[in-house]
């Protein structure tokens, strides 16, 4: 009767345990032996192993995860990110360890990335920068910093493939936009950094240097009320700038408004006493209305500054010529022709032609 007993204890005994077996799940062997393979850095065994796995059960998590772990010691990222992926989506452990393995490498070959950049190591930003976004192609930052790299390099459309992945995995991300706009736009591609700058208007319009290049996008589309209007709103948030009182000026200059660029001309040379352009302009802005006395005073002004402007003392020259002829003054026209001599010494020290005489 003991011995009945004691036999029936170990067949229950045998019994639980093929129970819980089969609840926790046994790994097969091929899976089982990669292990020990991998283990032994045997990777050829571990590969063959592993590859008989995935056949025979396709949906073994373990298996994919081994053959991921496999691969990135091989450094086959592609390939890894593949079991790894196929691993994640069958266990939810799996899922957790794998994440944690992607991040560490993410952040390994990112931020050696990063260091390269620093070091201008091109090659190497892009080959490390590049394994980053394979692991987590959804960190747009990785894929911008391969749009900068790319862009130091001058290779644009590499660039803005980059920075179009940006906004794939990060559509409100405004830099990788702008970036994308400045670009086609020393392409001449007007049509498209128009589409991408336009709709930073909002955030960037405080932004000369963005205020200036997409109103020159804007004029050589002809687009020009669109391009006033830009100019006009920057002013009012900045009045003081520059460079945005100096583009209305030119802006309203090409529409032959000679009157309405006069006071951003005024407002520029108050701003830069020094600003020889300007005064130029401002000068040919007068001159265009025939008031040959305003545009005499900047064309002084510009002659001080800038003496061997050959284009400038000629112009002021001719002023005098001119203004002497009218007054019957020899002193004016003598002072204009001795203007108009020096001016042709200067070009031809410089051997350049003179321009057209308003």
């Amino acid at each position: 009767m003991k011995k009945d007993a004691t036999s029936r204890g170990i067949v229950l005994t045998l019994s639980a345990a093929i129970l819980i077996a089969l609840a926790v799940g046994c790994a097969p062997p091929e899976v089982t032996s990669a292990k020990l393979y991998m283990n032994n850095q045997d990777y050829p065994a571990a590969r063959e192993a592993l590859e008989t796995a995935i056949v025979l059960y396709p949906d073994n998590a373990e298996a994919h995860r081994i053959f991921g772990d496999l691969e990135a010691q091989q450094k086959n990222w592609v390939e890894a990110k593949i079991h790894y992926d196929r691993a994640r989506g069958l266990s939810p452990i799996q899922k957790t360890e794998i994440d944690r393995i992607l991040e560490g490498f993410w952040q390994q070959y990112y931020n050696d990335g990063v260091t390269y950049i620093g070091q201008e190591n091109n090659e190497s930003a892009i080959s490390s920068t590049e394994v980053a976004t394979i692991l987590i192609p959804e960190r747009a930052s990785a894929w911008n910093n391969l749009g900068v790299v790319y862009g130091n390099m001058g290779e644009y459309e590499k660039a803005i493939e980059m920075y179009n992945k940006v906004l794939e995995y990060d559509p409100g991300n405004s830099m990788a936009r702008q970036n994308i706009g400045f670009m086609r736009y020393n392409d001449n591609d007007y049509e498209e950094a128009v589409r991408y700058l336009e709709p930073l208007i909002d955030e960037y319009i405080i932004d000369p240097g963005f205020v200036q290049i997409l109103g020159l996008s804007y004029g050589y589309l002809e687009r020009r009320e669109e391009a006033l209007a830009l100019y006009s709103r920057a002013i009012e948030l900045d009045p003081d700038n520059l460079l945005n009182h100096m583009n209305l000026a030119v802006l309203h200059m090409q529409q032959e408004n000679p009157d309405l660029a006069e006071p951003h001309y005024l407002r520029v040379i108050e701003l830069n006493p020094f600003d020889v352009e300007a005064m130029i302009q401002l000068a040919d802005a007068y001159l265009s209305r025939e008031d040959e006395d305003n545009a005499a005073i900047y064309l002084e002004k510009a002659m001080e500054l800038d003496p061997g402007n050959a284009n400038v003392v000629n112009q002021l020259g001719v002023y005098y010529v001119r203004r002497g002829a009218r007054t019957e003054n020899i002193d004016d026209v003598r002072r204009g022709q001795e203007l108009m001599a020096r001016a042709e010494e200067i070009r031809n020290i410089m051997g350049t032609e003179p321009p057209p005489v308003r």
